[in-house]
C-alpha cells in the first residue's frame, strides 16, 4: 500500500520522485469521469504527491532524473502515452532531447508536462 514503506533514500540511491508543498497539487477532486476508485489513494503516499518519475539526489542536493515508474498520463480519465509524446515531439527539428510527464492539474487531474533541450543555436520557447 502506499505511504507503508516511504522513506527519503540516502544520496545516490534511485528512487520515486516525490513533491509537496506549494507548488504541488494536494489531492485531486473526485469526478464522475474518474470512475470508482479514489484517485489520491494511488497518487499521494503521506502527503507526497508521487510523480511516478525516477530519480536521485546527489550528495549536492541537486536531483537527477533517470526514467519512470508511471508509464501513463491520466488527463481527465484520457490515458495518454508519454512515450508516444516523445516520439512526435523529437521530431521537430530544434528539438535535441525531450522528456514527458504528468503534471497536475486542478480541473483535469494531470495534464502533459514538457521538458526539452533544443539543438544548438535553436530557439525553442
Amino acid at each position: 500500500e502506499p505511504g507503508r514503506d516511504a522513506k527519503f533514500l540516502p544520496a545516490g540511491r534511485e528512487g520515486e520522485v516525490v513533491v509537496r508543498g506549494a507548488c504541488a497539487i494536494s489531492c485531486y477532486e473526485r469526478r464522475r469521469l474518474m470512475g470508482a476508485e479514489d484517485p489520491n489513494d494511488e497518487a499521494f503516499s503521506e502527503g507526497w504527491l508521487r510523480t511516478g518519475d525516477a530519480g536521485w539526489f546527489d550528495d549536492k542536493g541537486y536531483l537527477s532524473l533517470t526514467g519512470r515508474f508511471k508509464e501513463v498520463i491520466n488527463r481527465g480519465g484520457e490515458k495518454l502515452s508519454p512515450f508516444a509524446v516523445e516520439e512526435v515531439v523529437q521530431r521537430h527539428p530544434e528539438i535535441q532531447d525531450v522528456m514527458a510527464f504528468a503534471a497536475p492539474h486542478t480541473l483535469l487531474g494531470e495534464v502533459v508536462g514538457l521538458s526539452l533541450v533544443g539543438r544548438a543555436g535553436a530557439h525553442v520557447e
